[in-house]
């Protein structure tokens, strides 16, 4: 995958995630206050991340897509309409890391005439992908105690 459709995957999910909070946000009721705490602070993450990844698809030069009026909740073919608003959560970060884990195997690299700056900003997206890897891990930790096995590590 290339790095632009890399970075549109990524924004697609920060949208949802972004529409997804909202759900789950309005579902905890207000004496689960350190809930309401963790989906504002998710909030604000994605809201970083969904700027980052509107200022990187800019930066290339592609116009990124608006986000959509509403979102399907994470597997919802798999009846999603029974979850908890803690398991929407995390099927929320779950969807948003598998999106990293694609920016982190793009094709970062131009080989343009500025190969050694192509080189230090497809070092600069990897670590940034890494580390939002590494934050959604925690936050699907947070919401469901557990975390799932990624492909490649045991």
């Amino acid at each position: 995958m290339n790095a632009v459709d890399a970075w549109r995957a990524v924004l697609e999910r920060e949208y949802a995630a972004l529409y997804g909070y909202g759900i789950v946000g309005g579902q905890i009721n207000a004496e689960q206050s350190d809930e309401q705490v963790s989906v504002r602070a998710a909030l604000r993450a994605h809201a970083l991340m969904r700027d980052r990844a509107i200022a990187a698809l800019e930066s290339s030069g592609t116009t990124p897509e608006p986000g959509a009026p509403a979102y399907s909740a994470p597997g919802s073919s798999t009846g999603s309409a029974q979850r908890t608003p803690r398991e929407l959560a995390a099927a929320i970060e779950v969807d948003c890391a598998f999106a990293y884990l694609q920016l982190i195997g793009s094709d970062t690299v131009t080989g343009g005439a500025d190969a050694d700056e192509d080189a230090d900003a497809h070092t600069r997206t990897k670590e940034v992908a890494a580390r939002w890897l590494q934050e959604a891990a925690h936050r699907q930790w947070q919401w469901s105690g557990a975390i799932i096995a990624w492909p490649g590590f045991s």
